[in-house]
């Protein structure tokens, strides 16, 4: 006979004929997992926020030649905090992927973010 992971074991029947038996899950989420939930979502919007403010300096500064320095501060400003959110999502420890801030680099992919309601 095969060995049984422990999961399998405590599932099938017992030597004593009894059953063990998982406890029902509680369906409603405990507030510590809300609050993460929560926290994910704050931080994937303010990923696509400081997006489309990077990309908004960006076309400021090419509609606005006279303002282009400034623009240009406010667009790297923008790209600076995108920047470090990846880098501090990675030192957390935190899949960049649970936050919307995987498959984007802001140094070289385009700023402006998707439509809503498809992937960062």
């Amino acid at each position: 006979m095969a060995c049984k992971s422990i999961g399998e074991f405590f599932d099938s029947t017992l030597a004593s004929g009894t059953t063990y038996r998982k406890p029902a899950r509680n369906p409603i989420p405990s507030r510590a997992l809300m609050m993460s939930r929560n926290y994910a979502a704050y931080i994937r919007d303010l990923f696509y926020l400081f997006r489309e403010a990077a990309a908004e300096a960006q076309r400021d500064k090419e509609r606005r030649p006279e303002e282009a320095a400034y623009h240009e501060g406010r667009e790297m400003a923008y790209v600076e905090a995108l920047l470090r959110m990846q880098s501090q999502a990675d030192a957390f420890m935190i899949p960049r992927e649970d936050l919307g801030l995987s498959g984007f680099d802001p140094l070289r992919d385009p700023l402006e973010p998707p439509m809503p309601g498809r992937s960062l």
